[in-house]
Parts: structure tokens; C-alpha cells; sequence
């Protein structure tokens, strides 16, 4: 097995296809430009917001897999 190559080609796919739905939701969100815009924008990606940070309040932590 090459290290440098995708290990499965049906994980990209799906991250592929995740990634353009939430494109997709992105450019049809009702944005406001105020901070609630990202808890909305969370709920209805159907992320879970697990942290915020008042000091840093464009910091969100997410349920969101990353790698």
C-alpha cells in the first residue's frame, strides 16, 4: 500500500460530497454578520456546538471530523 495515496477511495468521496452540501449551505444561509450567525449556521449543519470562547468569539468547536 502507497502511504501517500487516499486509503479508501469511498471516505474521500463522502468527504467530498459533505463538504459540498455544506458549500451549499453556506451560500444559501440567511446571514446576518453577527456572532448568532454561527450557532445558527452550526444547527443547521447539524454540527454540535461543544465550546465557545468569550475572549476568542470567532472560535467555535464542533462535532465536525477533521482528517
Amino acid at each position: 500500500m502507497d502511504p501517500f495515496q487516499p486509503q479508501c477511495d469511498a471516505t474521500r468521496r463522502t468527504d467530498f460530497d459533505r463538504s459540498a452540501e455544506i458549500f451549499c449551505l453556506a451560500t444559501e444561509f440567511d446571514w446576518t454578520w453577527s456572532r448568532d450567525d454561527l450557532d445558527r449556521f452550526c444547527a443547521a449543519a447539524g454540527w454540535t456546538v461543544t465550546e465557545h470562547r468569550e475572549l476568542a468569539s470567532k472560535s467555535r468547536r464542533t462535532s465536525l471530523a477533521c482528517g
